[in-house]
């Protein structure tokens, strides 16, 4: 299935409906839907409901924490380029604010190894 992309997401999709609370298929699914489609906020919702079916699972939640650090990222590289518009342009990131996800800390789900 390897470079198929059209075939792993039909697989994900029965898999889903097959086991509508495994949150590790949905977080594979979610890293799918962004290596393929680029679509942040239905990645998003896929990881937001992996994380809640399975909050202990670290495969999940370690994908899910990559993803945000891979979004954080890309953040900085644009912000770093709006703010070269010369002397007299404003800063555009010390006046643009924007909304984070919330993110399930490892501490609020009381993991006991």
């Amino acid at each position: 299935m390897k470079g198929d992309a059209r075939r792993a997401e039909e697989y994900y999709s029965r898999a889903m409906l097959a086991d509508p609370g495994d949150g590790e298929i949905m977080s594979q699914y979610a890293k799918l839907v962004w290596e393929v489609h680029r679509d942040q906020e239905r990645c998003l919702g896929y990881f937001h409901r992996s994380v809640q079916a399975a909050p202990q699972n670290s495969h999940v939640l370690a994908a899910y924490a990559s993803f945000l650090w891979e979004q954080d990222d890309d953040d900085d590289l644009g912000e770093g380029e709006q703010g070269t518009g010369g002397a007299g342009a404003p800063d555009q990131r010390a006046a643009t604010t924007r909304q984070l996800p919330k993110v399930v800390s490892p501490l609020d789900l009381n993991l006991n190894f």
